[in-house]
């Protein structure tokens, strides 16, 4: 026997007079009909453009239908209450064949709903008010820790902007050049650090809450006897000049230096911060070996100072030789 000829569904009349749609219920339980029976019709078999031609007649078909969202041309998804509306497309057509894999929103293609690359691509003229792409969340976001914006890769978040438009990297901050595996700029996430592979070229005042080096001369002794106890260095005249620098800042000492006018043959003298006549431990000393000058470097904020302290280096010998000599000693600092 032969069977009869299946009917398009989307032949179908539209339902008139008690049949016709009058309820959200309504709505869905034709839309679930037409679409398995859109997707048996004639043989067909599942795919994503089927199920979204299907889906598209189902939702919008037909200018004489009612109820909630069947305005005519008009796409809409609904919350779980069925009453809510959450999507809503206008203007949905289908060009040629091949945009069946892309939706015509208003002249903006949008494409990528299929299991590919998403892409998005906008046809909006330039101009000085041209927006290619706007979101807008209808709903004011201001709560500390919201997000307008998230980039997830593989469910991991990577990315964010914040209510208050800010960008949250999830991570160190990192400007690349394309194919580079240097940094340009990293901000380190735990640190806060900045660190450039070039050169920072400003055309104003660099200003700072700290870092800048400092480096004060000035502090001599001459004819150190072969062994002495500590005793304070004057400044500039030797015997009668001062004996420490007094900073305007807040700030420390990161580095002492000392040089010699003849090399020293034999014994130490020894050279260390004071802080109003009392020893820090930073020291540096000339000996046979570094017999002409030597330098000693620390980490800022270890032998500290507030403004108007009087910072100074004292100066010992033990055995040395020759005892006819003229030295010079420096104080790096940073404020």
């Amino acid at each position: 026997m032969a069977q009869p000829t299946p009917t398009d569904p989307w032949s179908e009349a539209d339902p008139v007079g008690s049949d016709a749609i009058s309820t959200v219920d309504d709505a869905i339980n034709r839309f679930e009909r037409r679409v398995r029976e859109r997707l048996n019709y004639g043989g067909h078999s599942y795919n994503n453009t089927t199920l979204a031609e299907a889906a598209l007649h189902c939702i919008g078909h037909g200018s004489g239908e009612t109820g909630v969202g069947k305005t005519d041309g008009v796409f809409t998804i609904f919350a779980i209450d069925r009453t809510t509306p959450v999507v809503q497309i206008t203007d949905v057509t289908f060009a040629t064949v091949a945009d069946r894999n892309r939706m015509i929103l208003d002249g903006t293609i949008i494409k990528g709903f299929k299991n590919i690359a998403g892409v998005y691509e906008s046809n909006v003229a330039d101009g000085a008010s041209a927006v290619a792409f706007d979101f807008n969340n209808l709903i004011a976001l201001s709560t500390a820790g919201a997000k307008l914006v998230r980039i997830r890769n593989d469910g991991v978040e990577k990315l964010a902007i914040l209510d208050d438009g800010n960008l949250l990297p999830i991570g160190d901050w990192v400007v690349r050049d394309s194919g580079d595996a240097n940094d340009n700029l990293k901000i380190d996430d735990a640190t806060g650090d900045l660190t450039m592979r070039g050169k920072i070229v400003a055309g104003g005042d660099i200003e700072a809450a700290g870092g800048f080096r400092c480096l004060i001369p000035g502090w001599t002794r001459q004819d150190q006897p072969a062994t002495l106890g500590n005793s304070q260095m004057h400044r500039f005249v030797e015997s009668s000049g001062m004996t420490y620098a007094t900073p305007a800042r807040v700030g420390s000492v990161i580095g002492i230096s000392v040089t010699a006018r003849l090399p020293v043959t034999a014994g130490t003298i020894t050279f260390e911060l004071h802080n109003g006549g009392a020893p820090q431990g930073l020291t540096v000393e000339l000996d046979s070996v570094d017999a002409l000058y030597n330098s000693t470097t620390q980490a800022k904020n270890l032998d500290t100072f507030t403004a108007k302290d009087n910072i100074g280096i004292l100066v010992k010998s033990s055995g040395l030789a020759p005892t006819t000599n003229d030295y010079e000693a420096f104080l790096e600092i940073e404020t």
